[in-house]
């Protein structure tokens, strides 16, 4: 902030608006971002059941949920797919599954690193408002202070100026009165 810089009442309502506002917009963010990442979970099982349905198709709804969404039960499936009469195109799908769990895992801790990111940019923010808000109390308390030494300092001006006039008066008045 400049220290010539003065905020008025109004301005310093619509910085306070205009963080709100921001404050605001990242939250509604964070918000979009969960929703988007709990879809791309929920998409991720989606793919990963069709895939263990096409490697094993007399595959139980309990065992694809099992292999789907538990790291073990996926080696299990793995195991059994080595064994497959079918283990050419099952290994390959395999790895293909297996590389795509680790870029979304992969992705997804970006994306928490990204989802602490904002919250702690949102804390910075919040603490630093306070520290703002006692810099702008400052400067309109000094602003005051300024505004009012200004008044004394003519003030002072103009009394001196009056107490010399008088001075020479005085001292004119004092010499007729000697010299009759």
């Amino acid at each position: 902030m400049n220290q010539n810089t003065q905020l008025t009442p109004g301005e310093e309502a619509t910085r306070r608006s205009k963080h709100a506002v921001l404050a605001q917009k990242l939250m509604s963010v964070l918000d979009k971002y969960r929703t988007l990442e709990r879809e791309s979970q929920k998409r991720y099982r989606t793919r990963m059941e069709k895939h263990i349905r096409l490697v094993r198709p007399d595959a139980t709804d309990e065992e694809v949920a099992e292999a789907a969404n538990n790291e073990a039960s996926r080696s299990v499936f793995a195991m059994d797919v080595m064994s497959s009469y079918r283990s050419k195109v099952a290994k390959r799908m395999l790895r293909d599954v297996e590389n795509r769990d680790r870029d979304i895992r992969d992705i997804s801790r970006t994306i928490e690193t990204l989802n602490r990111m904002f919250v702690e940019m949102e804390e910075i923010v919040s603490e630093q408002q306070d520290v703002l808000d006692n810099i702008e109390q400052a400067v309109d308390t000094t602003f005051e202070n300024t505004v009012q030494a200004q008044h004394e300092i003519k003030r002072s001006t103009w009394l001196r100026m009056r107490i010399r006039k008088v001075s020479v008066v005085n001292k004119i008045y004092f010499v007729e009165t000697n010299a009759d």
